[in-house]
């Protein structure tokens, strides 16, 4: 065969040749390049999923774990701290799931005694058990107040995790002597509330009643005698002394003593009485300043044989 013969033969496949390749890169770019036109696909064993969806939940409890003592009796000399002021301890528990942010309200009930809550000073601080508030305040790390302006929480309580307890330590100082609120009493509902976001609360309450000493009021008085007269009655456990009043329209101090019975005469009487006396005794406590409230008893001034006199 010639060289031109050969040449003419090889043409024809060398063109065939170009043509597949311009095909296969057709058909690669369009495969490339679509978005529609190819898929691709795969196959596993199945593998089996199993578990459980638990709902968070929100609940408290509030327990008063060391109840403060309960009456303010603070000597007019020589007061100490536990005399002044009266430590307890609340025990929170967040026995729900979810972490709580805590706030605190305290209502208070104080009939008759309107202007108690505000001579009451609230101290607040935080411990992991109540038997860690101890008796004295802390330098640092709390917060205070008054029962009629409470104080918020110590920090401890924004955040309280689900399953755990903390304690709210308070101390309860009574402003002011023992007489400048003598028998006075009141009841503070401590209530906590924990939140979740804006919709889940839960909240618990614990009650601390508080009063203030008043000597106790002498008991039934009884009369006897003619011209001068005794009166007795049972003596008053924390009493120093007593008064014998002249009541009615004022009140007039006739004596004082020390012990029962007392004497009376017409003599120390305001001059002209005649007719019913309404009397009273009252008992005094100098220790605390106190002074009870009024046993009354009615005597009779008469002219008695001549003789202004007394009878029962």
């Amino acid at each position: 065969m010639s060289r031109t013969t050969a040449s003419r033969a090889r043409a024809p496949r060398a063109h065939a040749a170009r043509r597949l390749v311009a095909i296969v890169f057709v058909a690669v770019f369009s495969v490339g390049t679509s978005t529609w036109a190819a898929s691709a696909s795969w196959t596993a064993n199945p593998v089996a999923l199993t578990g459980s969806a638990t709902a968070a939940t929100v609940s408290v409890t509030s327990t008063l774990t060391v109840p403060p003592v309960a009456e303010f009796k603070v000597p007019v000399t020589s007061p100490t701290v536990a005399d002044t002021t009266h430590v307890g301890a609340l025990t929170y528990a967040n026995t729900g799931t979810a972490p709580l942010a805590l706030t605190l309200a305290v209502a208070v009930s104080a009939p008759g005694s309107a202007a108690l809550p505000g001579k009451i000073a609230v101290t607040l601080w935080s411990a992991s058990t109540a038997a860690q508030c101890g008796s004295t305040v802390p330098a640092t790390g709390t917060t205070a107040g008054t029962l009629s302006a409470p104080p918020g929480l110590p920090s401890a309580f924004a955040a309280v995790p689900g399953g755990t307890s903390i304690a709210l330590c308070v101390a309860l100082q009574l402003i002011g002597t023992t007489a400048n609120s003598q028998g006075e009493s009141l009841t503070a509902t401590f209530t906590l509330t924990g939140t979740v976001g804006t919709n889940w609360t839960a909240s618990a309450s614990s009650v601390i009643a508080q009063n203030v000493y008043r000597v106790p009021t002498p008991g039934t008085v009884t009369c006897s005698g003619s011209g001068t007269i005794s009166l007795n009655f049972t003596p008053v456990a924390g009493a120093t002394s007593y008064r014998l009043l002249r009541t009615g329209t004022t009140t007039t101090e006739l004596k004082t003593f020390t012990a029962p019975p007392v004497t009376l005469t017409a003599s120390e009487l305001p001059l002209l009485t005649l007719g019913s006396v309404p009397l009273a005794v009252q008992a005094v406590d100098g220790t605390y300043g106190t002074s009870s409230g009024n046993s009354a008893i009615t005597v009779r001034a008469a002219i008695l044989l001549t003789l202004l006199g007394l009878t029962c």
